[in-house]
């Protein structure tokens, strides 16, 4: 089953047509998608028609979200006049099919995904302050990979004096060498939305942490950096899913083997992939690059566990490290980019590398792009 044209979301204009003309609405998802269609619901003075918020699974959420309940979907739409209200499917592309199969299973007609390019559309549109140049890079979170980071970003993005971009990962250092006036591109594309008193300037890409030489040559050498780590061993397996929905090459010949899913992939993986001593878990390898570069004061070490458990004096730390004396109050850490399925077989492993490939394209290509040489690279 695929999803109809007609039934996406391309543009915030049309979110407000159909906020219009829906006495109630249910939000499916409370990532990055679902929480910036409840923050613009409550910007536009909508959020009295938010009946719920809906996931799949509801271990993997807090109980509320701007005090507005999160349920599983099971439980939500047993209710009729839940089935009777709009759904906004507010998750990224590779979820949407099987959140689409769930409402129909329950007979629900009414319903829409968002796009990543409304989401964008949103996020812009949320912010009325004057728009300022772009003046340089304070702060970098330049690492780990699956330590916590799109979590960070998503909560230093409701800090009003803090800017990042609204795409959490530039993946400056996989495309500047394969496209002209880079630099340019990379302020146009991820720094041309800086507001008023937005002091403090700053990225998240958690894959610089293999750029230390990079960063010092293009960033400079007073920029702060920020680096998120995590119980290798619980980073690692999170990778692994991630990597495995992604359709990562590596799993096509395991997939062929089985034929569907088997448990020795993940021995194979930790063999081949994350015993590298160079592998992205092996922080201290990684530091010692930064050590050499950056004076220690520069430097600052957060542990995803402090960050769960202790998420207001990890994030107020973090912002008196890079600079700025806001006080942001929080209560939960933001769950994002969370998912714990894996692909079942050959043909989901196919259909995921084709998206990926898709995904990949359209986050990364510019219209006067060199030729990238070949492929796709992996996340």
């Amino acid at each position: 089953m695929s999803v109809q044209d007609e039934r996406f979301i391309y543009e915030s204009k049309f979110l407000d047509v159909c906020l219009k003309n829906a006495a109630s609405v249910i939000i499916y998802g409370i990532g990055v998608y679902g929480s910036a269609v409840v923050d613009y619901m409550i910007k536009t003075g909508n959020k009295e028609k938010i009946r719920g918020i809906v996931v799949t699974d509801r271990k993997d959420a807090h109980a509320t979200y701007e005090n507005i309940p999160i349920s599983d979907a099971k439980s939500c739409f047993r209710n009729e006049e839940n089935r009777n209200c709009l759904v906004i499917v507010a998750v990224s592309i590779q979820f949407q099919e099987s959140i689409v199969a769930i409402l129909e299973s329950f007979g629900i007609k009414r319903w829409y995904c968002l796009t990543r390019h409304a989401y964008l559309n949103l996020m812009k549109n949320g912010d009325k302050r004057l728009r300022i140049p772009y003046r340089g890079v304070d702060f970098l979170i330049a690492g780990f990979i699956k330590c916590g980071t799109t979590s960070l970003h998503s909560a230093l993005r409701k800090v009003d004096s803090v800017f990042v971009p609204l795409e959490k990962e530039t993946h400056f250092f996989w495309w500047f060498d394969k496209v002209d006036n880079a630099e340019e591109k990379l302020i146009e594309r991820y720094f041309s939305d800086i507001r008023k008193g937005q002091k403090v300037i700053g990225a998240v890409d958690p894959t610089f942490y293999s750029y230390a030489d990079e960063i010092y040559q293009y960033f400079g050498p007073s920029v702060r950096l920020v680096f998120v780590m995590r119980n290798p061993a619980e980073a690692a397996f999170s990778l692994y899913k991630m990597e495995n929905r992604g359709g990562n090459p590596i799993f096509e010949d395991m997939y062929r083997k089985y034929g569907s899913y088997h448990e020795k992939m993940f021995e194979h993986y930790f063999e081949n992939i994350i015993k590298n001593e160079k592998y992205p878990f092996h922080y201290d390898y990684w530091l010692q690059k930064f050590y050499k570069r950056f004076p220690k004061e520069q430097i600052h070490i957060v542990f995803f566990e402090d960050m769960a458990k202790f998420p207001e004096r990890e994030i107020s730390h973090i912002l008196e490290f890079i600079g700025t004396n806001e006080k942001h109050v929080i209560s939960e850490l933001p769950r994002a980019n969370e998912g714990n399925f894996v692909l079942k077989n050959l043909e989901g492993y196919r259909i995921a590398k084709q998206r990926g490939e898709l995904q990949y394209v359209l986050n990364y290509s510019f219209s006067d792009e060199k030729t990238i040489g070949g492929g796709v690279r992996c996340r």
